[in-house]
């Protein structure tokens, strides 16, 4: 999985345009990375189908245009988000119709996060297998505009003080996959 996500970075690396990106491994299993990206021409992304890896994607400013060879298609404005797992995105690419887009990539992996969980999730519902079954049984994605809850907790990604920032990190992160146990 190591090699598929360096491929992805190399992707994003190569850019035609300005960049700015940062990746925190949070728990393992879960990372979350923050992606600035202006101008340049559309994205085309080839990977391994990662079927059980849980990408969930935050638009805090522009817009983003995400075309899968699967047929989904999906397009996120400030405050939108949307998660799949990374088979049905394998071979895709995506698009910044306003030429900028501000965002967090979230990656979980489902297999980890059912055996090995963080220790604040022991005992509750949020497994790889609920959310998978949840939000991305048969190769779908799921696109949702924000709630006040959901937006809170992704603007307070970028907010957390310097010193205490890894740790609000993995709280925050915990508090997202628990609200999203309780979404219709």
């Amino acid at each position: 999985m190591k090699q598929e996500y360096q491929k992805i970075a190399a992707t994003i690396q190569n850019y035609s345009g300005e960049k700015q990106i940062e990746t925190v491994k949070l728990y393992p299993g879960i990372s979350i990375t923050f992606l600035s990206l202006t101008g340049g021409e559309p994205l085309a992304f080839s990977h391994e189908p990662l079927a059980h890896i849980l990408e969930i994607n935050y638009c805090l400013s522009g817009r983003i245009g995400w075309h899968m060879d699967s047929g989904n298609q999906i397009y996120l404005g400030p405050g939108d988000f949307s998660l799949h797992t990374m088979d049905v995105c394998a071979q895709s690419s995506i698009a910044m119709p306003g030429g900028a887009y501000q965002g967090i990539l979230i990656c979980v992996d489902l297999e980890i996060l059912s055996k090995h969980p963080p220790e604040a999730l022991l005992g509750s519902n949020v497994t790889g297998e609920f959310l998978y079954e949840k939000f991305c049984k048969g190769n779908s994605c799921t696109a949702l505009a924000g709630s006040e809850s959901v937006q809170q907790i992704f603007s307070a990604l970028y907010q957390a003080p310097e010193g205490i920032r890894l740790a609000y990190q993995r709280v925050k992160i915990l508090e997202l996959l628990l609200i999203l146990s309780t979404i219709e």
